[in-house]
């Protein structure tokens, strides 16, 4: 399976911050992004998978995922996409987004 995540295009600041992504939208209100865990080890228990496999098949650092999946903020880009990658889920699946 082929995982394209499309960049948020309206948006001009994407910081990390106390374990959570914080989003500016052009217009000023900010957004902020974080991980359903729940779900993510819901998947990892279903298909077997440590947070070094995931990181292995999504091509990133085993730290980075588990920096993520600790609440230690999303980090990098290919994050995200990694984890869909390795559980065949969607980022809508697994980022819970707060106004």
């Amino acid at each position: 399976m082929f995982l394209t995540l499309t960049p948020v295009i309206c948006c001009d600041i994407v910081f990390i911050q106390d374990k959570t992504c914080e989003v500016k939208e052009n217009g000023g209100r900010t957004m902020k992004m974080r991980l359903d865990k729940r779900k993510i080890y819901l998947a990892m228990a279903e298909k077997g998978l440590t947070a070094t496999e995931i990181a292995k098949q999504g091509g990133v650092s085993q730290q980075a995922i588990s920096n993520a999946l600790n609440g230690n903020g999303m980090g990098r880009v290919k994050v995200v996409p990694a984890i869909c990658k390795a559980l065949d889920l969607s980022a809508k699946d697994i980022v819970i987004i707060e106004d």
